[in-house]
């Protein structure tokens, strides 16, 4: 199942009620915020990505306990925001780098890893995609791209908006990502039904990468889906 597909008015009603009650009740645009997702306490800061708002950051906190992540592995969460896979990642690798574009976000995840006692396996970085990590191999990138197409307008956009053309961050990820793996290495991705990210599993085909598998969960505002893929071998 690929992105871009039109929701159903049912849908997109429900999606409708379901943000903005759930910005009514735990979003504080100027504040942070202290909410739990799935057993674990994190603070989100203003101009970062609430994970608590939407369902898919439970759905991927919950997939990477499949991920098969062993103490050892090096483990990149690649545009983490508040940390959230980060901090999941560090319940089972000791090695773990957390990096985002949004300073704020860096600083979030940050403290989200002293919160929840991993400071000492999370490395948050400043940086725009792989900048920060060059020359530096994984045997796990955890990411969640940003779905829509756009220029950012402030850091809190930068979640969801990825530019356009060549220029949209999942290209440069797509086209750059092999050089970050190591020989067994591979991807977990989220997608979703609603992103308007035109041909992401052709342009994987096109950069010689290989899905190894996908699971989705249909959560009523879209089919999330999360592809798990690696170089061909």
């Amino acid at each position: 199942m690929k992105g871009g597909k039109k929701l159903s008015l049912q849908r997109r009603i429900y999606k409708f009620f379901k943000y903005r009650i759930n910005k009514l009740l735990i979003f504080r645009k100027n504040k942070p915020v202290l909410f739990s997702l799935r057993g674990k306490s994190l603070i989100v800061l203003p101009e970062v990505f609430h994970p608590g708002m939407y369902n898919t950051s439970p759905y991927f906190a919950q997939s990477i306990s499949n991920a098969n992540i062993k103490t050892d592995n090096r483990v990149l969460d690649l545009g983490t925001g508040s940390g959230v896979g980060a901090v999941f990642a560090s319940e089972y690798s000791k090695h773990v780098v957390a990096t985002d574009i949004n300073p704020n976000a860096v600083r979030c995840a940050r403290i989200n890893a002293l919160l929840n006692d991993a400071a000492d396996r999370i490395d948050a970085r400043l940086g725009d995609l792989f900048e920060p990590v060059e020359g530096e191999k994984f045997d796990l990138i955890l990411y969640t791209p940003p779905f829509y197409l756009g220029k950012a307008r402030d850091w809190h956009e930068t979640a969801f908006k990825g530019g356009e053309g060549e220029d949209h961050v999942c290209h440069k990820f797509f086209s750059n990502v092999e050089n970050h793996l190591t020989p067994e290495g591979r991807v977990r991705m989220l997608w979703s039904t609603i992103a308007d990210y035109p041909g992401m599993e052709e342009e994987l085909a096109r950069n010689g990468l290989e899905i190894i598998k996908v699971e989705q969960r249909d959560i009523m505002t879209e089919v999330v889906l999360i592809y798990e893929f690696r170089p061909k071998r």
